[in-house]
């Protein structure tokens, strides 16, 4: 028999309670520190600004803007 226990957990334990967006730009930010690690261990000569990925402002901001009202409907979910 399966315990299910864990899904009244709403401290993080079990991901059905967790930010997802918040969760996915940790990751996401994780991820691309590692590669860029990498990359500059295969070779010591790749700078900072090679590695740089230049997004638009307008993406910028609509990225700042998802993230926040993904993040109010996670708090509102929540309270």
């Amino acid at each position: 028999m399966t315990d299910y226990a864990h899904f009244g957990n709403h401290e993080g334990k079990c991901k059905l309670y967790d930010n997802t967006e918040e969760r996915h730009a940790t990751e996401v930010e994780a991820a691309e520190k590692a590669a860029r690690a990498k990359l500059r261990e295969q070779d010591p000569t790749i700078t900072e600004q090679d590695l740089q990925i230049n997004f638009s402002d307008r993406i910028q901001q609509e990225e700042r803007r998802r993230l926040q009202k993904a993040t109010q409907e996670f708090d509102n979910r929540n309270r």
